[in-house]
């Protein structure tokens, strides 16, 4: 619970859905949980269960357990969470700043993504989330993405890189080898 995970966000948007059925699982703890807490008390927000540090041997149940996973980051450069919640089926929302949101949460359809920090579209997406049917659209999704993501899959993606790269380059890929000897008869 860091500033450049934005949880409050979330809270701010979870504060606003309606009914008693929702529940919101915080698994993880840092320095701005007093302040969350505070919040939720401020605003008279029930069903948030504080589970703290989890090892990660344990991570696979709450992954299974949750309907969605929620990460607002404001700076993410991939979100290895998001991986392992849809290795277990579990489709995720995840702020425009997430660097897997666009490979695996809006490309495929695991999930949505919103624009960071704001609290009323990622409101909008917990409420359309609430919905049996999108959530399944969305595990099935989830599931179909997260199989593609094998090691020969990885290994042909950075080949794939390598040469795309290369071939931008000056020269074709790089600057001629010149062989200069370093030594002479002469010397």
């Amino acid at each position: 619970l860091i500033p450049a995970k934005d949880p409050l966000t979330l809270f701010r948007a979870y504060a606003d859905l309606e009914g008693d059925r929702h529940h919101l699982v915080i698994v993880g703890a840092g320095p701005l949980e007093e302040e969350l807490r505070d919040f939720t008390r401020a605003k008279g927000i029930e069903r948030v269960h504080w589970e703290g540090f989890v090892n990660q041997s344990r991570l696979p149940f709450y992954y299974r357990a949750a309907d969605v996973l929620v990460l607002p980051s404001v700076v993410e450069p991939w979100g290895l969470v998001v991986n392992e919640a849809m290795a277990c089926g579990t489709p995720c929302i995840v702020s425009d700043r997430v660097g897997a949101g666009p490979d695996l949460v809006a490309g495929p359809g695991t999930g949505r993504t919103f624009s960071v920090g704001d609290a009323a579209e990622l409101w909008e997406i917990l409420r359309k989330s609430t919905d049996a049917s999108v959530r399944q659209e969305w595990e099935q999704g989830a599931a179909k993405a997260i199989s593609r993501a094998t090691m020969p899959v990885s290994v042909e993606g950075l080949v794939e890189l390598v040469e795309v790269t290369a071939s931008h380059r000056p020269n074709g890929g790089g600057r001629p080898v010149q062989s200069t000897p370093v030594l002479t008869e002469e010397s």
